[in-house]
């Protein structure tokens, strides 16, 4: 139960962050020194195609469209938003929203609709790629956690 709300959780945050406005840290800089959004290093890294970036924003827009569709009609829209206006994490407001477990299935099957869409842009060097990223931060994420 616990890596299903992990699950979640992570994807939450990272489509929530497509409901935020562009923050200044976010923005393009002139400043080499300015770390580029995560979106952008993993784009970069993944080596896409003009082609791939386009469907991937439109994957995002439409993961974007269904969650907030879906926190609409369930009656948490507004809640989400503020929660995410008044500058909590992304992670903090979905836990804040008192989800019921039926709920939180409805958000993981339109986030994983999201990531399959999004899987079925890449090439199968591109997917073993971000596999093997995956698994690395994965690794330090366990390597992290107290004992």
């Amino acid at each position: 139960m616990k890596v299903k709300n992990l699950s979640l959780l992570v994807s939450a945050t990272i489509l929530a962050l497509s409901f935020a406005p562009a923050l200044p840290s976010m923005a393009q800089s002139s400043d080499p020194g300015q770390a580029a959004p995560t979106r952008v290093r993993k784009a970069n890294k993944l080596n896409l195609t003009e082609q791939q970036k386009t469907e991937m924003k439109r994957i995002r827009e439409t993961g974007k469209v269904n969650m907030e569709r879906y926190l609409g009609s369930i009656g948490k829209l507004d809640q989400f938003k503020a929660g995410i206006a008044a500058g909590q994490k992304p992670r903090e407001v979905m836990q804040s929203l008192n989800l019921t477990d039926a709920q939180k299935q409805e958000l993981r099957n339109i986030m994983e609709q999201s990531r399959r869409e999004a899987e079925n842009v890449l090439t199968e060097e591109q997917k073993q790629q971000l596999r093997q990223s995956r698994e690395g931060r994965q690794s330090r994420r366990v390597m992290r956690q107290p004992r």
